[in-house]
C-alpha cells in the first residue's frame, strides 16, 4: 500500500466508516462477518446498513452547491407582483392574487419584492377603501335528496370507491345501525361512522385532518352525503360512542368475516399489547412501555387479536388498564365465545401478555396457548 492508504483502511469519520463498509460488502464481496470485525460492526448492522442503502435513505457526501438549485419564486413573480403593485394593491392582495393564478407567494415573499425596489408600504387604507376578502360557501354535510343521476362529479379520491364492495358485503351500514351508534337530527349513525371509516380508509392519522376532505363532493356521495361532516363533528361524536357499541359491531362483524371464509379462527389467533403515545402536556393516562422510545410513558395500551390465517383483526379494545391487562386475553376468549359459539382455538402472544395463574384458568378451559419468548441475542 502506498503512504495515505490507512485514511481508507482505518476510516475516522463515522459516515466514512459506514461507506467504507458497505463498499467492501457490496462492491468487494467480503461476507458480512469479515466486514464487521474490520470496520466494528454486527453483522445485522451491516445488513441495515445494506438495505437502507437500497432503499435510497443513505447519504455519505454533501453537495458542493448549497442552496436553492433552480430560480427562485421571488424571480419568478416578481414583474406580476409589480404589476399589482402599479394598481394600488396591497401586499395581502398581491400575495391572494398571484396565489389563485397558481404561482402560490407569501405576505413576506411580496414585501420582499417590493422592498428590494424601494417601494414603501401603502397608507393604512379606511375600512370602506379595502377590497372584501373572498368567500367561499361553507360546505355543509346534510343526507342527497336522491341519486344524482347522470351528474358528472369530481373525486379526488375515486380510488376509495373500489372498496366499497366490500363495505356492501360486509353490510356495515346495518350492522352500525343495529349495534346503537349514537345519531343526530341531520345524520344517522351510519353517516358519522362511515366518515370516520373513510378518515381511515385514507390513512389520515388524525381526525383533525380531515377539513380538506370536506370540499370533495365524491367522498360525500359515497355515504349518500353532500359532503363529509366537519372534524368537529367527528371528534364530538367519537366521545359519544360507547364501548358497549364497539363490541357489538365488532361481534357483528367478526361473525360476517365466519360467513365468507375470512377469519373463521380455525389456525388460532395472535394476540398482542400496543401503546400509543400521547403527545400532550398533562393526561391522566398511565405509563406504559412505548418500544419506539425504549421507556415507559403516557401512553393508551390498547390490545389486538388477528386471524393467524386469514390475518384479519377480529377484536380491539384501546381501554386497558395495567390492573386489567393481565386478563385481556380471557376477555378476548369470552368475546369469541360470543362470536362462534365455541372457545377459540390455538392462541399465540408474548410471553409477557399475561400471568401464570390465567395460563392455568385458560387450560382448564382446554384453550391451547403458545408463548413466545423475550428474543436475546442469544436466541437470535
Amino acid at each position: 500500500m502506498r503512504p495515505g492508504a490507512t485514511y481508507f483502511t482505518d476510516p475516522a469519520e463515522p459516515a466514512q466508516r459506514r461507506y467504507e463498509a458497505l463498499r467492501a460488502y457490496l462492491l468487494e464481496g467480503a461476507p458480512a462477518e469479515e466486514v464487521g470485525r474490520r470496520f466494528g460492526y454486527s453483522v445485522a448492522t451491516v445488513y441495515q446498513m445494506a438495505a437502507e442503502l437500497r432503499a435510497g435513505r443513505a447519504e455519505f457526501f454533501v453537495s458542493s452547491r448549497p442552496g436553492p438549485k433552480g430560480p427562485r419564486k421571488a424571480g419568478a413573480v416578481r414583474d406580476r407582483v409589480l404589476a399589482l403593485r402599479a394598481e394600488d394593491r396591497s401586499v395581502s392582495e398581491i400575495a391572494r392574487m398571484v396565489s389563485g393564478e397558481g404561482a402560490p407567494v407569501s405576505h413576506q415573499t411580496v414585501w420582499s419584492i417590493l422592498s428590494a425596489e424601494g417601494i414603501e408600504r401603502l397608507p393604512t387604507r379606511a375600512r370602506s377603501e379595502r377590497s372584501r376578502p373572498p368567500r367561499t360557501d361553507p360546505v355543509k354535510a346534510a343526507v342527497l335528496p336522491g341519486w344524482p343521476a347522470g351528474a358528472h362529479i369530481r373525486c379526488d379520491h375515486a380510488g376509495l370507491f373500489l372498496l366499497l364492495p366490500a363495505i356492501a358485503s360486509l353490510g356495515l351500514d346495518a350492522r352500525v345501525a343495529a349495534a346503537s351508534y349514537p345519531a343526530t337530527q341531520a345524520l344517522s349513525s351510519w353517516h358519522s361512522v362511515g366518515s370516520l371509516l373513510i378518515t381511515k380508509l385514507l390513512r389520515r392519522a388524525r381526525v383533525s385532518h380531515v377539513e380538506d376532505l370536506g370540499t370533495d363532493a365524491g367522498l360525500g356521495l359515497a355515504l349518500g352525503l353532500t359532503a363529509l361532516p366537519k372534524a368537529t363533528h367527528l371528534t364530538s361524536y367519537s366521545y359519544r360512542v360507547r364501548r358497549d357499541a364497539n363490541e357489538a359491531l365488532l361481534a357483528s362483524v367478526a361473525g360476517r368475516l365466519r360467513e365468507l371464509g375470512l377469519a373463521t379462527g380455525a389456525a388460532g389467533f395472535n394476540l398482542d399489547f400496543h401503546s400509543i403515545r400521547h403527545h400532550g402536556e398533562e393526561a391522566p393516562l398511565e405509563k406504559n412501555y412505548v418500544p419506539k422510545r425504549s421507556q415507559a410513558t403516557r401512553s393508551v395500551l390498547t390490545f389486538f387479536a388477528q386471524d393467524h390465517a386469514s390475518t384479519e383483526m377480529v377484536y380491539a379494545n384501546a381501554d386497558v388498564t395495567k390492573g386489567e391487562a393481565a386478563r385481556e386475553v380471557i376477555a378476548f376468549a369470552d368475546y369469541w365465545h360470543r362470536v362462534a359459539g365455541a372457545d377459540p382455538g390455538l392462541l399465540v402472544f408474548d410471553s409477557r401478555l399475561t400471568t401464570y395463574p390465567v395460563l392455568d384458568e385458560l387450560s382448564a378451559r382446554g384453550i391451547r396457548w403458545l408463548t413466545l419468548r423475550q428474543r436475546g441475542k442469544t436466541v437470535l
